[in-house]
């Protein structure tokens, strides 16, 4: 899995997955091993995989209901499911167990983002770029502050964010859609606003 992020081969995705599997079927409650599965599943993102992500991640939070890694990614894989009732339930009850997880934060404000509902994201999207500062968190809040009409802010943030990905292995930029990010920007500084629900549906 690891592999993966530095290389973006699928191999190593269905590779990832059956050696989860493996160690599934030696130990059916190793917590790691299905969480790791779901993101792998995620990551692939075939038919099915959604499905069998939310499979592993509720079997997980059936034996641990406080497991935030477990309602965080199941969370993810519903806002990919756009199943908004769902992953904000799910997103909601990380914070609760874990209230430092800013991770559910950015989680929080992407979902929003791509329903298009900028005023319920933007104070999740602050609390998370409040406490990264790396600019990982700033795709995100530029598509809220798009949505709000803040254009130059908007493209501040979204050229922060592609400062970010520069810092990563090569292949995060094909991975996190830098292209669309590169055009969402010169459009913004041309005083558009290039986010349309088009635009919002591909980055979901």
């Amino acid at each position: 899995l690891t592999r993966y992020w530095m290389t973006a081969e699928m191999d190593n995705l269905n590779e990832a997955i059956e050696d989860f599997t493996w160690t599934i079927e030696i130990r059916s409650d190793h917590a790691d091993a299905h969480i790791n599965r779901a993101i792998s599943y995620y990551g692939r993102n075939l038919e099915g995989d959604m499905d069998a992500a939310l499979a592993d991640l509720t079997q997980v939070l059936e034996r641990d209901p406080k497991s935030y890694r477990a309602y965080y990614n199941r969370g993810l894989a519903n806002i990919r499911l756009d199943k908004q009732e769902e992953w904000v339930a799910d997103l909601e009850e990380v914070l609760r167990i874990a209230p430092t997880f800013w991770a559910a934060q950015h989680a929080l404000c992407w979902g929003y983002a791509l329903d298009a509902m900028p005023e319920e994201a933007l104070d999740h999207c602050d609390a998370a770029v409040e406490q990264d500062a790396s600019g990982s968190t700033r795709d995100g809040r530029g598509l809220v502050l798009a949505q709000l009409g803040r254009l130059d802010e908007a493209a501040d943030d979204l050229e922060l964010y592609v400062a970010w990905l520069e810092t990563q292995p090569e292949v995060w930029s094909e991975l996190h859609s830098r292209h669309i990010y590169d055009d969402l920007i010169v459009g913004l500084r041309a005083g558009e606003n290039p986010v349309t629900l088009e635009i919002l549906e591909q980055l979901r």
